[in-house]
């Protein structure tokens, strides 16, 4: 009926309001930067019950699952790829499509997986919590799972386990939010070619528009005039060329713009950034498309001046970060090693094991 109510979630009421904080602050991540999601949930999940191992993979392909993010013991994992076999978690999930708990079958979904990370231990209880997504005939579709591992017995009960479901839910309305978002987007014609309304768009235009509400007022509202702001007078422009050594003026007032506006720049700089990297990680294709605009980024500076990379402010090295983040996305070392202009791959690994020993490597059954 319009009035009942839904059922209420069975748990304590601490994990009530760690949820309901939980909540407000998901729904007011940026969009797209998948990974400080995850990071986040992993931090909830972590406030609600003590675990070993955090890690959320996808399906991908017909047999395959890849593993955006890994977390043990306070060390990150690295990215990877497996294919998924008859008796492991993955089929589990999708023949059942509940949620997995060590007690189940005492762990044989568990540990028929691919182990990572310290092999010389089993985790003593899990739970792995299906994502899922509609499809178009109305029906749920199961894209992800998220788990919880531990190497102590019984470390999840039931209050637990409600609370990561409910956790659960919530990352995969985000991310099907963001999946819906770029399908609308796709949808539209291609009018110029661009797919995104950006910032920059409106830069040359707010230019323009200053310009031409100066030039009837002659030349009392020219160049070194009250009121001129700076702007050359109408006609001066080849003098302007050759004072700036062939500038072009157009160049100069999208210059002036950025200047004005940094805070419009920078933010479409970040979601250009997104969109040619971490989006790729969510593409059924990973490989190197896109990626001959990360050899000739002009934002470095500006990526630099902001914390885009949430949990990784601990880094001094910009390098490490951005092979970190590209491996994130998909990129073999060779590739990074390209759009980094490293000389080799070598050079990228050794990035990668200095990080990792000093993060530390994570991993546990998947």
């Amino acid at each position: 009926m319009a009035g009942d109510k839904p059922d209420v979630l069975k748990v304590d009421g601490t994990t009530a309001v760690v949820l309901r904080e939980a909540y407000h602050k998901i729904v007011a991540l940026p969009p797209g930067n998948h990974y400080a999601l995850y990071d986040y949930v992993r931090a909830v999940a972590a406030k609600i019950v003590p675990f070993d191992t955090f890690w959320i993979g996808f399906l991908h392909g017909a047999n395959r699952v890849r593993y955006p993010y890994g977390y043990e013991g306070g060390k990150y994992d690295d990215p990877a790829s497996h294919t998924y076999g008859p008796n492991g978690q993955t089929a589990w999930l999708l023949k059942h499509r509940v949620t997995y708990r060590y007690a189940y079958d005492n762990g044989a979904a568990l540990n028929a997986g691919v182990m990572t990370g310290d092999v010389t231990r089993r985790s003593e209880d899990a739970i792995t919590v299906p994502l899922f997504r509609s499809d178009k005939d109305g029906g749920r579709r199961l894209f992800g799972m998220l788990a919880l591992q531990s190497y102590q017995p019984r470390a999840f009960d039931d209050n637990a386990v409600r609370a990561v479901e409910w956790l659960s839910d919530l990352l995969a309305r985000v991310l099907n939010r963001d999946h819906e978002d770029r399908d609308a987007l796709r949808r539209l014609p291609a009018g110029d070619g661009r797919a995104y309304p950006i910032t920059s768009d409106l830069l040359p235009r707010t230019a323009a528009g200053r310009v031409a509400a100066r030039r009837p007022a002659g030349r009392g509202r020219g160049h070194g005039q009250p009121g001129g702001a700076g702007l050359p007078r109408p006609g001066a422009g080849r003098r302007w060329l050759a004072a700036r050594r062939r500038a072009c003026l157009k160049t100069y007032f999208v210059g002036r713009c950025v200047l004005a506006f940094p805070n419009a720049y920078r933010k479409w700089r970040v979601e250009q950034w997104h969109r040619q990297h971490l989006a790729a990680a969510e593409s059924p294709a990973l490989g190197i498309v896109g990626l001959s605009s990360c050899e000739q980024d002009p934002a470095d500076l500006a990526l630099r001046r902001l914390s885009l990379w949430q949990g990784f402010d601990d880094i001094p090295d910009e390098r490490t970060k951005k092979a970190i983040l590209l491996q994130e996305a998909g990129y073999r070392v060779e590739e990074i090693a390209r759009a980094l202009r490293e000389p080799t791959g070598n050079v990228i690994r050794g990035v990668l094991a200095r990080q990792r020993r000093r993060g530390g490597h994570a991993g546990d059954h998947r």
